[in-house]
């Protein structure tokens, strides 16, 4: 199955409502309040950028984790010298059971040539 924005939680953003979004109350890290204004500002602002996010969406492996963790140094110089305009979401599994998802807009315009 193709992972897309329909097929997963994601397409639970698009009608999201501060009675149908919370924030998970079983840390004692951060005051409530804290977690209602991010929860609010999710709320608000995530409908304004959601297209950033729809169209790119990739499962990252746990072999492909590893194997990006052992070149993670190479791979930044590489990147650093292209420029880069993407957007997206990276889904990757934390635990059984569990998924992380990390939303991306990345803008860069490489590294200049000294001249």
């Amino acid at each position: 199955m193709k992972i897309n924005y329909n097929n997963t939680a994601l397409g639970l953003l698009d009608n999201i409502t501060a009675r149908s979004f919370t924030i998970c109350e079983d840390s004692d890290h951060s005051p409530i309040e804290y977690k209602r204004a991010v929860g609010l500002s999710v709320v608000n602002e995530f409908p304004k950028v959601a297209h950033l996010f729809k169209e790119k969406i990739q499962y990252i492996s746990d072999p492909f984790y590893a194997a990006y963790n052992k070149s993670v140094s190479k791979i930044a110089n590489v990147l650093d010298s292209e420029p880069i305009d993407q957007s997206g979401t990276f889904i990757s599994r934390s635990s059984p059971g569990e998924t992380n998802t990390i939303f991306y807009s990345i803008t860069s315009e490489g590294k200049k040539e000294d001249f």
